[in-house]
């Protein structure tokens, strides 16, 4: 049997492990983002993984990404904004992510696959976010 807090802990620990721990400016969390982060985080969480003969689930993986400060001219007023994208790192973080799980992963009876990709803004407008979805699957006898 695999508990979420399992299969959280081993993507934990194959992303601890990868270049892409180091290519982040922030920390690589499970469960939530540290409040009022304005770096690059990895959090970990879970949707529901059943108890089945054959479990499956989905976790979540998010890479935060804080959006780039810019000037411009507003109704005659510099203005600092942070609306758009940084899309030179989301491009790169997304194609690490997509490359360590390109292969799918198997140790101790958990298969790990990636499911989806998919980049969102983030709520505060400041940032945006690349959501990763990976298929679990565990033996539960």
């Amino acid at each position: 049997m695999t508990t979420a807090t399992q299969a959280i802990s081993a993507v934990f620990s194959i992303i601890w492990a990868s270049s892409l721990k180091t290519e982040i400016s922030g920390s690589v969390r499970r469960y939530s983002r540290m409040i009022n982060s304005e770096k690059e985080d990895i959090v970990i969480n879970s949707l529901p993984i059943d108890f089945d003969q054959l479990q499956s689930g989905v976790l979540n993986v998010n890479i935060h990404v804080p959006n780039p400060k810019y000037t411009t001219i507003i109704d005659g007023k510099t203005q600092t904004l942070q609306d758009l994208p940084n899309e030179a790192r989301l491009n790169t973080l997304c194609n690490m992510f997509s490359g360590l799980f390109a292969t799918p992963y198997y140790n101790d009876g958990v298969y790990i696959e990636m499911q989806q990709q998919l980049v969102l803004a983030g709520e505060d407008s400041k940032s945006t976010f690349i959501n990763n979805r990976l298929n679990i699957r565990a033996k539960n006898l």
